[in-house]
């Protein structure tokens, strides 16, 4: 997370966050992937919270509940969504190492000492995949590199006894892993949204079924416009261009 720049003024709102969509390159090949970089910025008066579960902003294998979403316009005008992963890859899970969760001093530990570390160490993974963040006006939310790794070259780095088995590229963008192709060949225009739009109000069924449980209408409601209150709605990115050659 970046601090807010120096002299930086905030816009004439309450709640307003800006995105940024920056590529690393403006050609690419046919058979090369898009990278880019993403900045979300609290444009507005008041601090902003940002949640994810998990973050793609962390890690570019999560999709958020779909909150993500990648555009691109064709070179023959033919909008389309960018599908921000592989159905393919799902699949390939189970061709990737899974090295056994090593426990210090696990030798000098009873039994129950060691399952209760490997389940305190699962609920540590779990919370460093989500995000949770209290965005000042002026700072930046970055996210972070990230590079797709092929089960083969997992199988190698975990031979080598490597503890990283998705190593991060070098430098700040990140790749897109998607099934899209670039075709035809030519000039894309490429954007990204972030929709996080407010919740329905609980159904009469859902609300007698909480009721039955020891949770008023009264309480119920409350809850719900609170969550609606930190909803951020809408937010598209600039358009980038992008070259696509043979």
């Amino acid at each position: 997370m970046r601090p807010a720049p120096k002299g930086f003024k905030p816009e004439p709102v309450a709640r307003k966050l800006k995105l940024t969509l920056i590529a690393r390159d403006k050609t690419i090949r046919e058979e090369e992937s898009f990278w880019y970089r993403l900045e979300l910025q609290n444009v507005g008066r008041e601090a902003v919270r940002f949640r994810e579960s998990p973050s793609f902003l962390k890690d570019g294998r999560r999709y958020d509940d779909g909150r993500w979403e990648f555009y691109m316009v064709r070179p023959n005008g033919k909008k389309e969504r960018i599908p921000p992963s592989r159905l393919a890859d799902v699949f390939e899970a189970q061709e990737r190492p899974h090295p056994p969760i090593d426990v210090p001093d696990s030798e000098n530990m009873t039994k129950e000492q060691v399952s209760d570390w490997i389940h305190r160490d699962g609920l540590r993974r779990t919370a460093e995949t989500n995000l949770e963040v209290v965005l000042a006006p002026g700072e930046t939310l970055v996210s972070r590199p990230w590079r797709w790794v092929e089960p083969e070259e997992q199988k190698e780095l975990y031979a080598k006894g490597a503890k990283d088995l998705w190593p991060k590229p070098s430098g700040e963008f990140r790749e897109l892993r998607t099934s899209a192709y670039w075709e035809p060949l030519g000039n894309f225009k490429i954007w990204v949204a972030y929709d996080d739009p407010p919740r329905n109000p609980p159904d009469e069924e859902e609300l007698q079924r909480m009721e039955k449980k020891g949770v008023s209408r009264a309480w119920m409601m409350k809850h719900h416009s609170a969550v609606n209150a930190e909803a951020l709605g809408r937010i598209e990115s600039n358009i980038v261009a992008l070259e696509v050659t043979k």
